[in-house]
């Protein structure tokens, strides 16, 4: 089955709504924190879920971009724009271990190019005619729509009687 590839508006997007997921699980923590440090309520807990917002951050960002994507193909941004990432090899979910590694050599790259290859990255599918970044080449994956599927053989109507000539 043949599926087209998400247009870039989409994935871009995508990655904005779950940025905004993750700052805002921050934000909530972070709030919570400082309310706790006032004076009448105890500084101690108050330092304890300041400490615990970005391990929340991290946490929710391995559950929404490794294991929601990894068994769905879609982080929440991704379900909003009705978009999902696939093998192309296979058509099928790429599995949690390959969107592992595809984060993983993400951020490697990204590290060792001091942030170029985030931006090259990112850019590609702009340029590039599958709409692919680096990463889905990389690792043989495609961000594609997920309501917009072609079918691989052409439709049959069964029982269709066409209209009488006038």
């Amino acid at each position: 089955m043949y599926n087209t590839p998400a247009n870039y508006g989409k994935r871009a997007f995508a990655y904005i709504i779950d940025f905004c997921c993750v700052i805002g699980i921050g934000l909530a923590f972070g709030m919570v924190g400082l309310f706790l440090l006032i004076p009448s309520f105890s500084r101690a807990l108050g330092i304890i879920v300041l400490i615990l917002s970005p391990i929340a951050m991290l946490l929710f960002e391995i559950w929404n971009k490794i294991i929601r994507q990894g068994s769905t193909g879609q982080t929440l941004g991704k379900k909003s724009q009705n978009i999902r990432i696939i093998s192309s090899e296979t058509n099928s979910i790429p599995g949690i271990g390959s969107i592992f590694l595809r984060e993983f050599l993400f951020y490697i790259f990204n590290a060792l190019t001091g942030g170029i290859f985030l931006i090259v990255d990112y850019l590609f599918p702009v340029w590039e005619p599958n709409g692919k970044r680096i990463m889905d080449k990389m690792l043989k994956t495609q961000v594609v729509d997920s309501g917009q599927s072609i079918p691989s053989a052409p439709l049959q109507y069964k029982n269709f009687d066409p209209p009488a000539a006038v």
